[in-house]
């Protein structure tokens, strides 16, 4: 179901698993180089989300209810015990939503520049988004059909534009506030956020923080959206290997 970039056998006498999810548009190899440091201790599977490297789309536009689900079934399916997940981006938006939806499978969460709050902008910041938004559809109005395209290609970030058959679910993901969600999640949570993100800022990390019960939150000087998955490894190593010491759930039939 879900293509894997192998790492050890799944030992049911070690420690819990640990599943490494990527963001948008990305692979299970963005997490080589963390997920190998920690090779000889943990059993773990570097995932691509369905619509993401070799697996494939989805027949519907999914939310991340249905991705959290599809990998619930999964983990039943192929590992039959609680795992640590770590979620980098859209994989922590998914993860967010597996811990809430399917606590008995997850032992601990590891948030890496998360999605899954809208962001907060401050002033400067409001008044330039709603300026462009305006802009934005007052032109499409006013120019023909023909440059509607050209239009988009203007205004629309890189991810929506680079979307293609997956346009329909990425719009649905990113209009997501989980916060309801994650306030219900009960598992261990460790959340690292670089402070120069400016596609998930860490304002987001520490509401989410907030809302969790029991989360602690890192802020990495100087980390950006991506560069936190190198610069950040050794905290994220830390993270996996201190959620490891949490006590197992039971893993529901």
């Amino acid at each position: 179901m879900f293509s894997q970039h192998l790492g050890q056998p799944l030992d049911a006498a070690a420690a819990a698993p640990v599943i490494w999810a990527h963001g948008w548009g990305r692979t299970g190899a963005d997490f080589y180089n963390v997920a190998d440091a920690l090779s000889t201790r943990y059993a773990h599977r570097l995932l691509d989300l369905p619509g993401h490297g070799q697996t494939p789309k989805p027949e519907d536009d999914w939310d991340t209810s249905q991705y959290a689900d599809a990998v619930a079934a999964w983990l039943r399916s192929e590992v039959g015990r609680p795992v640590i997940w770590v979620g980098h981006s859209f994989g922590g938006r998914v993860g967010l939503r597996l811990a809430a939806q399917h606590p008995e499978l997850v032992k601990g969460l590891v948030l890496v520049a998360s999605a899954g709050l809208p962001r907060q902008r401050n002033a400067p910041e409001q008044v330039r988004f709603t300026y462009r938004k305006h802009l934005y559809q007052a032109l499409k109005r006013l120019l023909p059909k023909s440059q509607h395209d050209a239009l988009r290609q203007r205004f629309s970030s890189a991810d929506y534009l680079n979307a293609g058959e997956m346009r329909g679910i990425f719009v649905k993901t990113i209009a997501e506030d989980q916060s309801a969600t994650a306030a219900t999640i009960a598992c261990p949570t460790r959340l690292l956020y670089g402070s120069a993100d400016s596609e998930t800022p860490p304002e987001i990390g520490h509401r989410l923080a907030a809302l969790i019960p029991g989360a602690h939150m890192t802020e990495l000087e100087g980390a950006t959206h991506w560069d936190i998955l190198t610069r950040g490894a050794s905290l994220i190593s830390k993270a996996v290997v201190d959620l490891q010491a949490a006590p197992d759930q039971e893993l529901a039939a």
